[in-house]
């Protein structure tokens, strides 16, 4: 069941992450300073989604060994390892 959590995801709803795309700062004329606009989102702004976004992946790992014995007292060994990964690796901090 890759994607579902057992925790509450969230994310800023879509009027509102677009805004922020759009207009990230604000400026505030009386500071002569600069706020980033997603400083002032409240819980309002968000809404809970039941998956997590980017969370694709797809691995696979194969293994392989061939033991030849040549006479009683020696062998010839032969392995490899093959691994193949791919995804988006969904990381909770963003």
């Amino acid at each position: 069941m890759s994607g579902q959590s057992v925790t509450p995801i969230y994310k800023p709803k879509d009027n509102v992450e677009q805004e922020i795309r759009n207009n990230p700062l604000i400026f505030q004329e009386g500071n002569n300073g600069v706020v980033q606009r997603a400083q002032f989102l409240t819980r309002d702004d968000f809404e809970e989604i039941d998956f997590r976004l980017n969370d694709d992946n797809l691995s696979l790992a194969v293994n392989g060994k061939f033991d030849v014995k040549l006479t009683d007292l020696s062998s010839l060994s032969f392995g490899g390892t093959y691994n193949y990964a791919k995804g988006n690796n969904w990381n909770r901090a963003f």
